[in-house]
């Protein structure tokens, strides 16, 4: 009765397969035209995420993390859990001085 069930099934999975493969080749392309924008205008990857002074002050006092977070999320575009990353790896290399 459903005979043509395998069929339909590996010509779907065929289909889906042909798909990520474009979709692979077509994100290949743009992160190497990324890449050429970035080095001529000479924007290293690691910069665009750089905190400023005054939240590298902040992160020094732990009372004032969360509005470093606040502050960073608000000089960069960065998310909630991308900033509180970033603060929280900066205050472990960098000791609060106290409460």
């Amino acid at each position: 009765m459903y005979d043509y069930l395998p069929q339909l099934l590996v010509l779907v999975l065929g289909f889906g397969a042909y798909q990520l493969v474009r979709i692979h080749e077509r994100l290949r392309v743009h992160e190497a035209r990324l890449n050429a924008l970035m080095r001529h205008f000479g924007v290293a990857y690691g910069s665009l995420a750089e905190p400023s002074d005054e939240i590298k002050q902040m992160i020094k006092d732990p009372r004032q993390r969360i509005e470093a977070i606040k502050a960073f999320r608000e000089q960069t575009g960065a998310g909630l859990k991308e900033a509180k990353e970033v603060i929280d790896a900066l205050a472990e290399k960098h000791p609060s001085e106290g409460p």
